[in-house]
C-alpha cells in the first residue's frame, strides 16, 4: 500500500472450480480479520465446454481442439476480469484497499503449449481444464494490479493459527462467525478461501 494510500487492507480469497468460484473478501479492522463481501463468480459462458482438455477435444482434430482450448481460454479470462470489476465496484473503496488474490496453488506447474503434449501427459491432462480458470484469474489479477499470493490446502488453517496466534477452534469460531454475517451458502469452499485472504493479510 502507497504511504498516502489511508485505506484499510484487504485482500480477495478464491477457491476456484471448473467454469466458476467462490470469492471472500476480507479486510483488517482494528487488527483483527472482517468480512467484506462474499460471492460466486462464473467463469464460463453457458454452452461452452467447461472442460475441454478432458471431454470434447480428446475426439477433435487438433487445429480444432486447440482453437476450442483457445476460445475457452479467452472466455474465462473475460468472465474473471469482469467478475473482479463487479467485486471492486461493490466495495467501498474510499474505506478499503482490496490490493491482493489469493488463490490455491495450481495443481500443475505449467501446462504444454501443445494440446497434444496435453493429452499425452496423464498428470496434466487431470489438471489441464482447472489451470484454464487458475490462469484465468492470474490474468484478471494482473490487470487490476494485485499482488498474486498462493496458499497450500492441506496447511492454511494452521498457518492462519500462526498468522492471528490464535488456535483451531478459534480460528473455526471466527470463520463460521464470517459466514452468520454473510448468510448461506457458507461452505467449506467459503471457509477456505476466507482462510487463504487472511493468511495473505496478516503474513
Amino acid at each position: 500500500m502507497a504511504d498516502d494510500d489511508h485505506r484499510k487492507p484487504a485482500a480477495i480469497g478464491v477457491w476456484e472450480h471448473n467454469g466458476w468460484a467462490v470469492v471472500v473478501t476480507i479486510g483488517i479492522e482494528v487488527g483483527e480479520p472482517v468480512i467484506l463481501d462474499r460471492r460466486h463468480l462464473d467463469l464460463i459462458t453457458p454452452g461452452l465446454p467447461a472442460q475441454p482438455y478432458h471431454h470434447e477435444t480428446l475426439k477433435m482434430p487438433t487445429d480444432a481442439a486447440q482453437a476450442l482450448v483457445g476460445q475457452v481460454r479467452a472466455d474465462a479470462i473475460a468472465h474473471a476480469k469482469a467478475g473482479l470489476e463487479g467485486l471492486f465496484n461493490d466495495l467501498d473503496l474510499d474505506t478499503w484497499n482490496p490490493s491482493i488474490l489469493t488463490l490455491r496453488d495450481p495443481a500443475f506447474p505449467g501446462l504444454p503449449s501443445s494440446i497434444a503434449e496435453v493429452h499425452a501427459n496423464q498428470r496434466a491432462l487431470y489438471a489441464a481444464d482447472g489451470m484454464i480458470y487458475h490462469d484465468a484469474l492470474i490474468a484478471a489479477a494482473s490487470a487490476r494490479s494485485l499482488e498474486l499470493v498462493h496458499f497450500h490446502k492441506n496447511d492454511v488453517l494452521s498457518i492462519c493459527c500462526e498468522r492471528l496466534d490464535c488456535g483451531a477452534d478459534e480460528l473455526e469460531e471466527i470463520l463460521l462467525q464470517f459466514g452468520k454475517e454473510v448468510g448461506s451458502p457458507w461452505q467449506k469452499e467459503h471457509r477456505m478461501a476466507a482462510a487463504g485472504a487472511i493468511d495473505a493479510l496478516f503474513r
